[in-house]
């Protein structure tokens, strides 16, 4: 279990505001998939700047150099990219959504929704570390 001031049990203004600040003192870019997650950080940070990199524009650059060809549903898709650099996902138990509208038609700790959380976090770390991989292969 997690202390108190764990990062894992840190509300999403604190967590985000961490990373934010990470990056300040490190003097790197946040990494993002997704306009709404630059959304959240342009939220939260107010006025202060931050060093901000979208990794779809990257990974489409490296696409095109790559003649690969693109998947017509969903070209920018992280899953489209996983599947171009051969990324293997773990098969979930349960989809995201359906553990989403789960823990919400509940509204409860109970361990289902326990178990469901479990999903949700799982699936966004493979999330992170599939956005990592095609980062470095697109970087080779």
């Amino acid at each position: 279990d997690a202390a108190p001031g764990d990062r894992r049990r840190r509300p999403l203004v604190e967590a985000v505001n961490a990373v934010l600040s990470l990056s300040d003192d490190e003097r790197r870019p946040i990494i993002t998939w997704s306009e709404h997650d630059l959304r959240i950080l342009k939220t939260v940070s107010g006025d202060r700047p931050f060093r901000h990199r979208n990794a779809i524009r990257t990974a489409k650059r490296w696409r095109k150099g790559q003649r690969a060809s693109e998947d017509r549903a969903a070209p920018n898709s992280l899953a489209h990219f996983e599947a171009l650099i051969g990324y293997e996902r773990p098969v979930e138990q349960y989809g995201v959504g359906d553990s989403l509208a789960y823990i919400v038609e509940r509204q409860s700790a109970s361990d289902g929704a326990i178990a469901r959380w479990q999903v949700i976090l799982e699936h966004n770390r493979h999330d992170l570390l599939a956005m990592r991989d095609v980062m470095l292969r697109v970087k080779e």
